[in-house]
């Protein structure tokens, strides 16, 4: 129907749909509001974590190895002994020590705070 009573036109819907969609674009972005838990901003590439055989020297002097397969460091020249969120971890005689260096000295702790792979890992020794 040629002219007749519609109050807008296919065209004239096209023509406002494509000056809107020409202004949204136009206008300047909103930046968020996020929080930064992490310490770090969206504006940055994320912390990145260590890979595999990763090695650090730690202010004691000690050489660590990252081992993804445990999620922990590994010490180098003391065997058995691993480094997790600023303590070295050991298990002995079934009991979980931790220690500020990796040499000692070694007090008990709650299996809870190993992580969970190094705990399964070491369970049964």
């Amino acid at each position: 129907m040629v002219g007749g009573n519609r109050p807008f036109s296919i065209g004239g819907l096209v023509c406002a749909g494509l000056l809107l969609t020409a202004l949204a674009g136009a206008a300047a972005p909103v930046p968020l509001a996020i929080a930064e838990p992490l310490g770090w901003t969206p504006s940055m590439p994320p912390p990145l974590a260590p890979t595999h055989g990763h090695r650090h020297a730690h202010r004691s002097g000690a050489l660590l190895r990252f081992d993804s397969g445990l999620g922990v460091y590994t010490v180098s020249g003391a065997a058995g002994v691993y480094y997790f969120a600023d303590a070295f971890i050991r298990r002995r005689d079934g009991v979980w020590e931790f220690s500020p260096r990796p040499s000692g000295p070694w007090a008990s702790g709650r299996a809870e705070w190993v992580p969970l792979k190094l705990r399964a890992e070491l369970y049964w020794r």
